[in-house]
């Protein structure tokens, strides 16, 4: 960008937007003191938290934009000294207070140290109960997030992290906001002012978007060469129901303008495990992507299971059209990645960091605008739907999606839509645990004529195939050396004793219900609506007094009887612990599961019709025992839903059952059902036939070439 782009008027003698007046206004702490001083954090301590590496050093005269005069080093640049460590709050972590996040900002790099939101809280019960959630936590050895690391003035390198504190300006509170200001002063070797950094940090009541309002302004009477380094957001808190594993992820929202001009704005390809972005620190351009230089970046988001922190051009807070989002690489045209070895910190030793950089040409008296929007809140839609969140199509954020090999087949608007349904079922109830049965049930029923087809199916064709189990092993030992041949006997066969070969496909229904199983698992799953709710209107709490846990919170394990504090270090089983978590709890809802899954295996499989299908089942049967086991950590509402479904299906199985023996005794289980001329399996039955008469057809051919019958025509190259 030309520097008209990217510089405001400045006037020395008129307050920079962002700036406060002169006198200072009251003040918004946790303690208080004097109301015209803002909050005073512990002292600081001997040992200076780590910076991230700074940039490298330039050449002494380095060449502006577009073309222009490079500019003189300065020399003898320095901060002017402010060695008050200080920590000030805005905004409130009260649900009543009507903000929705408290921020503390620290004059150390003018980051921010640690932000809580007002209506989450960290746990369901206890201590916990009462605390709000933190969704941003900076430990005592590291920067704060988006804190201002160092900064190059025509070359020359200046450390804005470790050297000094910045200077507290002042803050100020309103009825509808609050408002900190920071500001960094850099001089020359005769003292005179050269630049200022002025960081404002605004909390709006009722938004999630804290704004970050950050100017540099040229105080000297050159043209100043500005480079500067910030951090972003980092790892976010790991959610406690680590059953799926870590699911921390790094998400850039893109705009494709080649493709629609920069009305949308796409994330598909843009999902990075926090695990892989340690051992491969690339966030943008996303090596994953491919052809990163067709995209412009327009925002940058941390997540964990329920909660995101992005990073998001400053926009107005009423903005409502997508065309009017600039990319977030025009103010900060790089982005990085700073991982960092952690001490004592176990197998998961490495801290992940996000950095920024902008660089601009600055003319004097003028100002570069570097301000960011930064939205930390829930992954929920009904937040995400509103302005500005939804012109930057934020609502990318809420995904129903386990990953893995299912990724494929779920469905977001499929997992979307059954949340609505259960939310409108939760609207009659009152209970999202009744709401969960009462779902199963309503895609139970939903989903029965299938099941009741796929299941009769495979049921007459075990009893088919194991009447007819001894003419086919003839058949097999007859033609062995013929495949051909063999494959036309077996046809034959079935033919004559009216066994249709697409019967072979009836449980194809069954993989049709796989999307909307999957799509419900992942629901569940990542349903920020289940976090902190209790079952059955807190039955089990209400009858303890309080004490006993069961079913108290339907995003973690059931929690039967709980032997260990969630927040304590739990019981580590080699082998399993790795993907089930720490075990803290006797978990009784996937024992359960273990008994009605072995009750639902007996009574649904069918007779084997040889040693191999025996074998087979004998090793599903172990399978079956071994899905709770990994199932023994997974949050209460996947178990009371799987749990419920398994039920329903062992009825579902007895209703099939007694329909077959019904048919059995009336002797017209193998009656051929009228087919509907031109359905499904009408067209898959004549297409096999027709396929039949083909390869009997090229039989004959190639006996009459005189190749006979038991040779095999040759391969065509590919």
């Amino acid at each position: 960008p030309t520097p008209a782009e990217t510089q405001t008027p400045d006037d020395a003698e008129t307050p920079a937007p962002g700036e406060p007046p002169e006198q200072e206004p009251a003040g918004h702490g946790e303690d208080a003191g004097d109301p015209a001083e803002p909050q005073a954090a512990d002292p600081p301590t001997a040992v200076a938290p780590p910076t991230v590496e700074p940039m490298e050093d330039p050449p002494a005269e380095q060449a502006a934009p577009n073309g222009s005069a490079p500019v003189e080093p300065i020399d003898g640049l320095r901060l002017v000294e402010h060695v008050n460590d200080r920590t000030v709050v805005i905004g409130s972590d009260e649900p009543d207070s009507g903000y929705k996040l408290k921020a503390e900002i620290t004059s150390w790099g003018a980051g921010i140290k640690r932000m809580t939101l007002a209506d989450f809280r960290m746990g369901a019960d206890g201590d916990w109960a009462d605390e709000p959630y933190v969704i941003i936590d900076t430990p005592p050895t590291s920067l704060a997030w988006y804190a201002a690391t160092s900064m190059r003035i025509n070359g020359r390198l200046i450390n804005l992290a470790t050297e000094t504190q910045w200077e507290i300006v002042g803050t100020q509170e309103t009825s509808d906001q609050n408002t900190v200001t920071l500001k960094a002063t850099v001089v020359d070797g005769q003292g005179a002012t050269v630049a200022e950094v002025v960081r404002t940090f605004r909390l709006i009541k009722g938004s999630y978007d804290l704004r970050l309002e950050q100017r540099v302004h040229n105080r000297s009477g050159r043209p100043l060469e500005i480079a500067l380094l910030q951090t972003a957001q980092g790892d976010m808190i790991q959610d406690p129901a680590a059953y799926l594993g870590d699911r921390r992820e790094y998400v850039t929202g893109y705009f494709d303008p080649e493709y629609d001009n920069k009305l949308r704005i796409y994330t598909e390809g843009s999902h990075i495990n926090r695990g892989s972005l340690a051992s491969d620190p690339r966030i943008w351009p996303n090596p994953e992507l491919g052809g990163a230089d067709r995209y412009q970046l327009a925002w940058i988001a941390a997540e964990n299971r329920y909660f995101a922190v992005v990073s998001h051009p400053a926009v107005p807070a009423d903005l409502t059209e997508t065309a009017q989002v600039p990319p977030l690489t025009d103010t900060f045209g790089s982005i990085g990645v700073q991982v960092r070895e952690r001490a004592n910190a176990g197998r998961d030793n490495k801290a992940v960091t996000l950095t920024m950089a902008s660089q601009r040409r600055v003319a004097p008296g003028e100002a570069a605008d570097l301000s960011l929007g930064i939205y930390a809140g829930p992954r929920k839609k009904q937040v995400l739907a509103d302005p500005p969140y939804a012109a930057l199509h934020l609502d990318h954020l809420v995904r129903y999606n386990i990953g893995g090999m299912c990724s494929w087949c779920t469905f977001q608007w499929l997992a979307k839509g059954l949340l609505g349904f259960m939310k409108l079922i939760h609207a009659a109830t009152f209970d999202w645990g009744i709401a969960i049965i009462v779902l199963v049930m309503c895609v139970r029923l939903l989903l029965h004529p299938i099941t009741k087809r796929a299941q009769v199916n495979m049921m007459k064709m075990g009893k088919q195939m194991a009447a007819l189990q001894p003419e086919v092993e003839k058949i097999k030992k007859k033609y062995k050396d013929d495949q051909q041949k063999l494959n036309a006997e077996m046809m034959k066969l079935y033919r004559e004793k009216g066994v249709n070969p697409a019967g072979f496909l009836g449980c194809a229904p069954m993989l049709l219900q796989t999307p909307i199983w999957i799509a419900l698992y992942a629901m569940l799953y990542f349903a920020i609506e289940l976090r902190h709710e209790a079952a059955f209107y807190g039955l089990f709490q209400a009858i303890s007094g309080g004490h006993w846990h069961f079913l108290q919170d339907l995003s973690v394990s059931d929690n039967f009887i709980r032997f260990i504090d969630p927040n304590e270090p739990g019981i580590t089983i080699p082998f399993i612990s790795g993907f089930l978590g720490q075990v803290r709890a006797l978990n009784i809802l996937p024992l359960m599961m273990a008994v009605v899954f072995f009750i639902n295996q007996k009574f649904t499989t069918p007779p084997p019709a040889n040693e191999q299908q025996a074998q087979q089942q004998k090793i599903m049967k172990f399978m079956v025992l071994l899905f709770p086991i990994f199932l023994y950590n997974a949050p209460s509402g996947l178990t009371l839903y799987i749990f419920t479904s398994t039920l329903f299906g062992i009825l579902d199985g007895y209703l099939v059952r007694k329909h077959i023996k019904e048919q059995e005794e009336a002797g017209t289980l193998f009656d051929k059902k009228p087919r509907k001329p031109g359905g499904f399996m009408d067209r898959m039955s004549k297409a096999m036939e027709q396929k039949q008469i083909e390869l009997q057809q090229k039989q004959r051919e190639a006996q009459k070439g005189g190749g006979g019958a038991s040779r095999s025509p040759k391969k065509r190259k590919r």
